[in-house]
């Protein structure tokens, strides 16, 4: 599967599991709205066409619709019909080769997480992005620890870092990353995502992607060996509560 698709597979997959989720996916485009009343936890993707977009004139949902170069007219061109504002600078959407050997040994304990550990995920990613909890129940609820491989990094007994990986092919796709405050700037992320790295390359993962910003978490990424690939050009309905991955 190529990079697009892949990141919007992967967004459908994290997303649109919930009672009042929607999850479209088209050729060119995808939608995958939680219901949540947060932007960045509802979701488009147009890298082609804006075909799925129909889908979001009967939601009023605020949203995060991320286009590629390729489909960033087709979006402007419905901008005002579905009430969305571009953000000035595009988003770095990063893809780098999975190699096992360059990644850094952990230091911390790094745990995939189940249901019964999805309250301390939702506590870290509350904590990472300044939301209240009751969001990201709706967004992620215990049963998507069945589906999707969820990540916890601990110190001291503490779940500070967590992040959502999802494969689509060969490549896997990193969502919903983020470390409490206190534990920023420590390492604990780095160790996090080495840690899934290694555990998605053992399952047949060859590379990895996701969109974030160039500093904080982008220097993780690409201390891991990820690269600018293309670029992401944002548009809201609402307002952003931060990066999609953050570090």
């Amino acid at each position: 599967m190529s990079l697009w698709p892949a990141l919007a597979d992967g967004v459908l997959r994290m997303l649109a599991t919930g009672p009042g989720a929607l999850a479209v996916k088209g050729e060119g485009s995808a939608v995958a709205f939680s219901g949540a009343p947060v932007a960045d936890l509802n979701m488009a993707f147009a890298w082609s066409d804006a075909r799925a977009l129909d889908a979001l004139t009967r939601r009023t949902e605020d949203f995060v619709l991320v286009a590629s170069p390729e489909g960033n007219d087709a979006v402007a061109a419905r901008a005002a019909e579905l009430g969305i504002v571009a953000v000035p600078e595009p988003l770095p959407v990063w893809l780098g080769p999975i190699d096992v050997g360059a990644l850094p040994a952990p230091r911390g304990a790094v745990r995939r997480a189940g249901r019964g550990d999805m309250a301390a995920v939702r506590d870290v990613l509350a904590a990472a992005f300044g939301l209240p909890v009751e969001p990201l129940e709706t967004a992620f609820p215990d049963s998507i620890a069945d589906d999707v491989d969820v990540h916890l990094s601990e110190r001291d007994g503490k779940a500070v870092s967590a992040v959502m990986a999802i494969r689509s092919g060969e490549i896997v796709s990193l969502w919903s990353g983020g470390t409490v405050p206190e534990a920023r700037n420590g390492g604990a992320f780095t160790d996090l995502m080495a840690q899934v790295l290694r555990f998605q390359f053992e399952r047949g993962a060859t590379s990895f992607a996701g969109i974030t910003e160039a500093v904080a978490s982008g220097i993780v990424v690409q201390r891991l060996g990820g690269r600018r690939a293309s670029d992401g050009h944002v548009w809201l309905r609402g307002s952003s509560v931060g990066e999609l991955l953050q570090g």
